[in-house]
């Protein structure tokens, strides 16, 4: 299987929803965001040199706590 890669450029505050990919990588570039991941009950803070592998194949949610660029890694 392919890996492919997109960087996401969010605004303070900026929300996006999308289907999560188990085993998918956030990579932190700059900036700070919370990541809430259906079907855990703790969301979670990260900043700028983070990563996070993806754990659920539900819905996920980014928040953008200031201005913020994302990897994420599929």
């Amino acid at each position: 299987m392919a890996t492919t890669s997109q960087a996401l450029q969010l605004q303070f505050q900026d929300a996006l929803s999308f289907d999560a990919i188990e085993g998918a990588v956030l990579r932190v570039l700059e900036g700070a965001v919370w990541l809430m991941e259906q079907g855990f009950a703790q969301d979670r803070l990260f900043t700028e040199g983070d990563a996070v592998v993806l754990k659920s194949r539900g819905k996920a949610w980014l928040e953008a706590c200031a201005s913020s660029r994302v990897l994420v890694i599929a």
